[in-house]
């Protein structure tokens, strides 16, 4: 999928070699493609993929810009082997997550940003996004280490929860739809965490797993109440039980109103007993 902030810088980077080819149609290009750019700053959910749509298509009138455009789109996004919507920034990669949760909504602190605390609450959907450094390693979430002085988190050196976007349902089907669209795999990687996990920390892990594995598709997360202390495994043990219906509801939206052509599901530890207890219902339901 090209996001609206992907598509922009790459206009914006590219603008002298684009325009370079228009000759005589420049004025009349430079006309209609600026009320669009302005709309795409204001706009987001349907309205903005839709707002890209109006833009490719006027750059394909003109197909020599058209080509200089998608050429430095591919550089932006660092190319294949990224997951969808990745975008290539200065010494990191933003990822998108989409995520389902049965957390309870809270405020990060000292920032207002949303996230998600550990009591339970009714099934949210949205995405979030998270960067990753380019001199991560494997397996890694590279954090700030007191011991080097590094008192904040950077995106270009650390793995960071940047932003979280609650949707609706149906803004969070347009968007998901319009990133399987634009993708060249229309599959889901979707990561379900274990005990002890906050939602922060399982987001970053989903965003590194994806990228790790060169996963093209759209990286997905189910976070379930885990109280993340090591002292409640008990609490966890009701709490992953308990998720199970809203689960089973977040799948179903990714299988049957999404458009995705298959998921394929990474549990950790007791993250499993979701997964096992959701087929057992679907089994039941059938029978």
């Amino acid at each position: 999928m090209i996001e609206a902030e992907q598509l922009s810088q790459s206009i914006a980077t590219n603008w002298d070699q684009i325009t370079l080819h228009l000759g005589n149609d420049r004025e009349t290009f430079e006309s209609q493609l600026t009320p669009l750019l302005r709309r795409l700053e204001g706009t987001h959910g349907p309205d903005q993929a839709a707002v890209i749509r109006s833009i490719l298509e006027l750059f394909q009138k003109f197909d020599v810009a058209y080509k200089r455009l998608i050429e430095a789109i591919n550089c932006f996004s660092k190319g294949a082997g990224m997951p969808a919507g990745a975008v290539k920034m200065d010494r990191y990669t933003r990822v998108p997550v989409c995520y389902g949760t049965d957390r309870s909504v809270e405020y990060r602190h000292g920032s207002g940003l949303i996230s998600y605390g550990c009591e339970r609450g009714e099934l949210s959907v949205g995405f979030a996004e998270v960067s990753i450094p380019d001199d991560h390693r494997m397996g890694e979430i590279e954090k700030p280490r007191l011991w080097k002085l590094q008192f904040r988190e950077d995106p270009q050196k650390n793995v960071v929860l940047l932003g979280v976007e609650p949707l609706s349902i149906d803004a969070f089907a347009a968007r998901v739809q319009g990133a399987l669209n634009w993708s060249s795999n229309k599959e889901v990687l979707l990561f379900v965490h274990g005990y002890n996990v906050g939602f922060a920390d399982a987001v970053c892990r989903a965003a590194q797993i994806a990228y790790d594995l060169h996963f093209e598709g759209l990286p997905a997360l189910y976070s379930w109440p885990s109280e993340g202390s090591l002292p409640k495994y008990i609490v966890d043990e009701t709490n992953v039980a308990w998720s199970r219906p809203r689960f089973a509801i977040f799948l179903g939206l990714l299988r049957e109103k999404m458009g995705a052509e298959g998921i394929h599901i990474i549990a950790h530890s007791m993250g499993n007993r979701l997964i096992a207890a959701t087929r057992t219902m679907e089994t039941t339901d059938l029978c």
